[in-house]
């Protein structure tokens, strides 16, 4: 995993604040939204449409799944992030010395337990968002095979290496912005892949007020995670939820950005006339996290 500063900073100026909450607005969300109406607009005089307006229809109809299929993998992880967020607060626990405690106490083992499956299924969500980016990016230059509508492509048949041939067919662009997922997306795949097939241990640390800290052994008892940037100070090769989920969201947030224009472009669409047409909520922990994060390389100097 490669720390990329300008990514966290990037990300955290595309948060806006609503007066009640925040927000973020992406390009991505914004040109599903016009892709939706286009669709119901052909859809209404369908019957009447010419061969290049039917082909447009078909695209449009075809997109327009997809983004909202996609958008609906967004609202998962950060649905999840607000579930964590619940879950700390709700488990929380204050340590009291106590020597005839039990030997397994029940407010550590729920703590540590429920707040071990969620870490397990925001891996999963997010490689789950992932997969639901291939159809929109290829679509948005051609068709998905036959084959493909039912059981539909994933991110590792775009990437690097793939024997899949949607890949040669996408335009070099693209293929940079799926490129630029190799300094952060392998880890969090090969996580997701160790929490959910490989004998592991996913052990959260205590005490709740420390934050949310966590590490990822392998079969071997050896760390998953070893980034200095999401590390918690006082301990070995322990991450800091906060700092680690912050800088993979930041990630997420300025990819579907950059794609959202990308996108567009290759669709005859002006990303700028549409960027706000759908506003995304974000929860305060997850503004709060990113903003974490930034004054690290701010404090650096970087």
């Amino acid at each position: 995993m490669v720390f990329d500063s300008s990514i966290i900073l990037k990300a955290k100026r595309m948060i806006v604040s609503t007066g009640t909450g925040y927000a973020i607005q992406t390009s991505f969300e914004g040109l599903g939204a016009e892709i939706s109406n286009r669709f119901d607009s052909l859809k209404i005089i369908k019957k009447s449409l010419g061969k290049q307006n039917l082909k447009n229809f078909e695209r449009y109809q075809a997109l327009s799944g997809s983004f909202s299929y996609s958008s609906k993998r967004l609202t998962d992880i950060l649905i999840r992030l607000q579930e964590i967020s619940w879950k700390r607060s709700s488990l929380a626990y204050e340590i009291e010395p106590d020597t005839f405690a039990p030997p397994i106490d029940p407010k550590v083992f729920n703590y540590s337990n429920y707040l071990g499956l969620s870490i397990k299924d925001f891996h999963v969500d997010i490689i789950s968002f992932m997969d639901s980016l291939a159809p929109v990016i290829i679509q948005s230059e051609m068709d998905l095979k036959s084959k493909d509508k039912k059981n539909l492509p994933g991110w590792s048949d775009i990437e690097k290496n793939t024997n899949r041939s949607y890949r040669t067919k996408l335009s070099t662009d693209l293929c940079s912005a799926i490129d630029s997922c190799d300094r952060w997306l392998p880890l969090v795949k090969k996580i997701r892949h160790v929490l959910t097939h490989r004998k592991h241990e996913n052990i959260v640390f205590i005490p709740p007020k420390e934050g949310l800290l966590f590490q990822i052994y392998d079969h071997e008892m050896q760390a998953s995670i070893i980034i200095p940037e999401v590390l918690y100070v006082s301990g070995k090769n322990v991450v800091d939820f906060e700092l680690y989920s912050a800088f993979i969201l930041s990630e997420l947030f300025v990819l579907i950005s950059d794609l959202g224009f990308l996108l567009a472009d290759k669709l005859g669409l002006s990303g700028k006339s549409f960027t706000k047409m759908c506003i995304r909520e974000i929860s305060e922990s997850t503004v709060t996290s990113i903003d974490r994060l930034s004054k690290f390389f701010i404090n650096k100097g970087t």
